[in-house]
């Protein structure tokens, strides 16, 4: 098994977005495309409806590459809970796998 990843502490899916698009295509090109990309937004520092717009971006590509794209939720920081907590980290989460048919 290879493991790779495309990340920046902080950073939200939609700032990824870019690099991680020329990732997808370079490991088609090169032979050897992703089987799964895990996708972890950067929830409560965005919102919902950024996650699901970045997610419109994301997952016809990932797909588009052979890959399947797996929602990695993590749970909402203390620091943050007034602005979201995990109830509705949760729910945003859900959303997005309905909206895009992904687990």
């Amino acid at each position: 098994m290879e493991v790779s990843s495309f990340t920046r502490g902080g950073a939200t899916l939609s700032e990824l977005w870019g690099g991680a698009r020329k990732a997808l295509r370079k490991a088609s090109a090169s032979g050897t495309p992703f089987n799964v990309v895990v996708l972890q937004e950067d929830l409560p520092e965005t919102t919902p409806a950024l996650f699901l717009a970045a997610l419109q971006n994301f997952v016809p590509e990932i797909r588009a590459h052979g890959a399947e794209p797996i929602l990695f939720m993590a749970w909402a920081y203390d620091r943050l809970r007034a602005a979201a907590s995990d109830g509705d980290i949760e729910r945003a989460h859900a959303t997005a796998a309905e909206t895009h048919n992904v687990n």
